[in-house]
């Protein structure tokens, strides 16, 4: 009688597990499995992932070209400082408050370093962006992957695009602005000579009284 035998099952890890076995957060696990990066089953309305396949994520990720060397790696979370909100990037930052780090030979971003080290390569033509609003944080699960237009759009629905004296290039103010209407309205000046008042060029007068600038001033 032929005696049958079946490969064991391999052990099963809780997202806590999974978390603490690949080095990212709890909620960076969940992304994962969202994207489908990793495989997992949901037994009781918990996910469970599979040693196996959680081995086989942390080798991907030690692909040449699409991670550094565990070294390169712990040298760029030393210059985190972490917390239950935001980590912050603690070393180099340009003008912006972003992060800037040596990676792979050329000078990128902390926060797509940080995404590249959590959950591998970034995709062409995709920005890593901020649920947070934070440039310095290289939180993994406090960034997510967008386009121009997805960055756009969430600058716009948060209120974060600059406008009129909230911009770095403004020489004029909301107050100014509303002045050189009213005036100019009245016909008792011309553009030409408000622009000498208020030290702007005649083109920019004209821009505001016509709308095409300042239109969030009424």
């Amino acid at each position: 009688m032929t005696n049958l035998t079946t490969e064991p099952a391999p052990p099963l890890l809780s997202t806590n597990e999974a978390a603490a076995h690949l080095g990212i957060t709890r909620a960076g696990v969940f992304h994962l499995i969202e994207r489908g990066l990793i495989a997992a089953t949901k037994y009781k309305y918990r996910w469970l992932i599979p040693l196996d396949e959680a081995e086989r994520y942390a080798r991907e990720r030690r692909k040449p070209g699409a991670q550094c060397d565990p070294s390169e790696e712990r040298r760029f979370w030393a210059k985190v400082r972490k917390s239950d909100g935001c980590w912050e990037w603690t070393a180099k930052r340009n003008r912006k408050g972003y992060g800037d780090v040596r990676y792979q030979r050329k000078m990128q971003g902390a926060h797509r370093v940080a995404w590249q080290l959590t959950y591998g390569p970034i995709p062409k033509r995709r920005l890593v962006c901020h649920h947070c609003d934070n440039p310095s944080c290289v939180r993994p699960d406090h960034l997510f992957l967008g386009t121009e237009k997805d960055n756009s759009d969430d600058c716009v629905r948060k209120g974060r695009n600059a406008k009129g004296e909230r911009t770095r290039r403004a020489k004029l103010i909301a107050a100014q602005v509303r002045e050189i209407r009213q005036r100019y309205a009245q016909g008792d000046t011309s553009a030409s000579r408000l622009a000498r008042e208020f030290g702007v060029c005649s083109r920019t007068i004209y821009s505001i009284v016509n709308y095409a600038s300042w239109c969030h001033i009424s």
